[in-house]
């Protein structure tokens, strides 16, 4: 007897089912055997491979000894005459198999994987990838990251996601259901994102240059005639300040607007126009941070930031 859950029909099947052309009867002369079906929100690749193998199988006794079902939201699966297994008895023998161990064929289990994996990244895994990044937090120096991930090819993103996983532990995809998970975290968990795309482009992404560019002309705004304050130090401590601090405290101000290269002068004055008015002390405030903390005065918890949202 096959086992599952007991079924008898309204009428007399003829062809594929739908669910709810039946009602449980314990004394049912049908049966819904377990392992065999699936939805887009229930069971897992483990019963769909099952059911294509059963399909496979016992093609030779399709609408006699079992019918194909479906219902809504891609709800499949099989009906059995609950003797099917005294007419073909390799029938028992597979469901006797699945309560032993709940997956047939392992190779078949694997191809879909891969299959359902492919189908998931060629309709939202790469998209999401891309979304993915430009959501990434991103060390100094590195601007216009957006245009940058836009810039990459499917195949360079391809690339980049292909290598995360196979140099990775396993955990980057998973499945839910019908669908594939692909956990971006963990796969870039121990690797930079950055790096990997400075690589694959073939250029250098993270550069200090924009510090310097702002150290030059804020000395000029701090020297010579016409200087903002009489402080001459400040010329002293932007040349003991780093590139990489002054890039940060340049992206700082930057925020999400973008930094063009063809008009470095405009984009620094652009930044640079609300802090004109500020006072010598305020100023000094902000280098004091800036020389005790370097680029970290910058993050969310700096005392770089503290002192911009000073009044």
């Amino acid at each position: 007897m096959i086992p599952g859950r007991r079924l008898r029909l309204w009428d007399e099947p003829d062809g594929s089912l739908t669910y709810g052309h039946w009602h449980d009867d314990s004394e049912g002369e049908w049966v819904e055997p377990d392992y065999v079906g699936y939805s887009d929100y229930s069971g897992s690749l483990v019963e769909r491979s099952n059911y294509e193998e059963f399909v496979e199988q016992f093609a030779d006794s399709e609408d006699i000894e079992w019918f194909r079902v479906h219902g809504g939201h891609g709800t499949t699966g099989v009906i059995i005459r609950v003797d099917a297994d005294e007419r073909v008895p390799e029938i028992g023998e597979f469901f006797e198999a699945l309560e032993n161990y709940p997956l047939v064929n392992e190779d078949r289990h694997s191809e879909l994987e891969r299959e359902v994996e492919q189908e998931g990244w060629e309709s939202y895994g790469r998209s999401d990838f891309r979304r993915w990044m430009r959501q990434v937090d991103l060390p100094t120096g590195v601007l216009n990251w957006d245009d940058l991930v836009d810039d990459l090819t499917d195949e360079q993103l391809d690339t980049l996601w292909v290598d995360a996983v196979q140099s990775g532990s396993g955990e980057e995809v998973s499945f839910e259901n019908q669908s594939t998970v692909f956990n971006f975290d963990r796969a870039f968990r121990n690797r930079s994102i950055v790096e990997e795309v400075q690589e694959i482009l073939g250029v250098d992404i993270v550069d200090f240059t924009w510090g310097d560019r702002l150290r030059r002309f804020l000395r000029s705004v701090f020297s010579g005639d016409g200087r903002l304050f009489t402080n001459r130090e400040f010329v002293v401590i932007l040349d003991d300040l780093s590139d990489k601090t002054l890039a940060a405290f340049f992206e700082h101000l930057l925020g999400k607007r973008r930094a063009d290269p063809r008009k470095p002068l405009d984009t620094i004055k652009m930044v640079l126009t609300p802090l004109m008015d500020w006072s010598e002390e305020r100023w000094a405030v902000l280098f004091d941070a800036m020389l005790e903390e370097g680029p970290e005065a910058f993050t969310p918890r700096g005392a770089g930031q503290r002192a911009m949202g000073r009044r």
